[in-house]
């Protein structure tokens, strides 16, 4: 485990986590990451080489704008 890996919580709105923390953060595989990049919205901050980072602020209000709600789906496509 990383010596200087600090819980979510912790984060300051501007600290920034890689793909591999929000692997970590969501229990999801690398590629459900990558498909949220390319199709549900979720914008890195910047690109550094081949690593994206998000700011903790980027993924809060990413999430609360597409996360599922309650409820019965939509009728569309039965």
């Amino acid at each position: 485990m990383d010596p200087q890996a600090r819980p979510f919580s912790d984060l300051g709105s501007d600290d920034f986590l890689d793909t591999a923390d929000l692997c970590r953060l969501f229990g999801v595989s690398g590629r459900t990451v990558y498909r949220w990049i390319n199709q549900a919205g979720l914008a890195p901050r910047f690109k550094a080489g081949r690593l994206w980072l998000f700011t903790k602020s980027d993924i809060v209000n990413w999430y609360a704008a597409s996360r599922p709600r309650p409820g019965r789906p939509p009728l569309a496509g039965r």
